[in-house]
């Protein structure tokens, strides 16, 4: 059984607050199971961070999937696949001997690595028109949208 789960974030996205919004669609093989799209808890100050907290969510909904899926009795022996956009956060999660050095982003980049080293998550990059996240996080023009939806219900 394989896993795989989109996310992605829109840096301050509330003109108000100018909290962003991290948004997330889990697939169990090719099937949608779950999606959220939910307003950051803090205050982001780059995309970088925005993009790392959106990747934290998503680490801690792989951990919770695979759990259940286990209590299902269901093996998973997989990483599961973490689809972002933002080459940047991509790359600093996998590298082995990259550098943190933004400390803003410290706890979340730290539970990212651990997933890594542990083998529960495999972070890859795509072009930000694949993400089926931005159905989570962005108004989309409407051939966009289809785009993105007829390529989930695939």
């Amino acid at each position: 059984m394989t896993t795989a789960i989109f996310f992605d974030a829109d840096f301050a996205h509330d003109v108000v607050k100018r909290r962003s919004i991290s948004g997330i669609i889990e697939f169990v093989g090719s099937t949608p199971v779950s999606w959220s799209s939910k307003r950051q808890g803090c205050i982001a100050s780059s995309t970088y961070q925005a993009e790392f907290i959106a990747m934290r969510r998503a680490v801690e909904e792989a951990i919770a999937l695979r759990y259940m899926l286990r209590c299902l009795g269901v093996k998973v022996s997989q990483p599961t696949k973490l689809f972002g956009d933002n080459l940047g956060v991509m790359q600093t999660a996998q590298i082995p001997d990259a550098d943190l050095k933004k400390k803003h982003v410290a706890i979340s980049y730290h539970l990212v690595r651990e997933a890594v080293a542990a083998g529960i998550i495999e972070p890859i990059w795509l072009d930000s028109k694949a993400n089926f996240a931005d159905l989570c996080t962005k108004a989309l023009v409407k051939a966009t949208h289809g785009v993105l939806t007829r390529g989930m219900m695939v």
